[in-house]
């Protein structure tokens, strides 16, 4: 739990420190950006823990969990690079004039704490279902309870929220289209997933679809 948390937070530290030196550190927005971090970090590491240890896709016989798996990797590394790219232009421009009480940066705060509960809350209810390589049939049945009751896919759409408020809170607003790249394969990677769970609930998600929206409420 603690060694992602501490990859995550070092590698924060040395992106910004090398495109704007170690002042940017002490910096008050720097280090709301580090609390947030590690905040959405301690909830993964500690709440990923109630989950099933999943079957690697290559190795459960089911050809078609590979390319969602494959796809969930090409997100994250979308997703690494799109915050290092925010970072560096922070330590290098952003941090000249961020200040975390400036309203974009309010905003930023808000909508990573709004990030960091969703992701909490969809993990703690789905549980021993949550699993990071495998979609399958689950002896409780399909999810459709807590946030999962709105929206079909509320732990993508805390990711989002969390990208969303790094460049406001960041000062990294002009950066922002960078965000479109990860969420492009992110949407990919809710297509493929839509599959295998019609797949594993042929009766039951269709109907669930029907009530429900994919990922942001009353919007899509």
């Amino acid at each position: 739990m603690l060694g992602p948390l501490f990859f995550r937070l070092l590698i924060a530290v040395g992106i910004t420190g090398a495109a704007g030196g170690t002042y940017v550190w002490r910096l008050p927005t720097f280090i709301v950006f580090v609390a947030l971090e590690a905040a959405w970090s301690l909830v993964e590491g500690f709440l990923v823990r109630a989950g099933q240890v999943s079957t690697p896709a290559w190795q459960s016989g089911d050809p078609r969990q590979i390319p969602w798996v494959l796809m969930g990797k090409r997100y994250l590394l979308a997703r690494m690079l799109y915050h290092a790219v925010l970072l560096a232009y922070f330590g290098a421009v952003g941090s000249l004039t961020a200040a975390p009480t400036d309203f974009l940066a309010v905003v930023g705060i808000a909508l990573m704490l709004a990030a960091i509960g969703l992701r909490a809350w969809s993990m703690q209810t789905l549980g021993e279902r949550f699993r990071s390589f495998e979609v399958r049939t689950e002896s409780e049945g399909l999810e459709t309870g807590g946030p999962y009751a709105v929206v079909r896919h509320p732990g993508y759409l805390a990711m989002i929220l969390f990208d969303l408020g790094m460049p406001l809170l960041l000062n990294s607003i002009l950066l922002l289209p960078f965000f479109f790249i990860p969420l492009a394969v992110l949407m990919q990677r809710v297509d493929a997933e839509e599959a295998l769970l019609e797949n594993a609930y042929p009766v039951d998600y269709p109907e669930y679809v029907a009530k429900t929206w994919r990922i942001v409420p009353r919007v899509y």
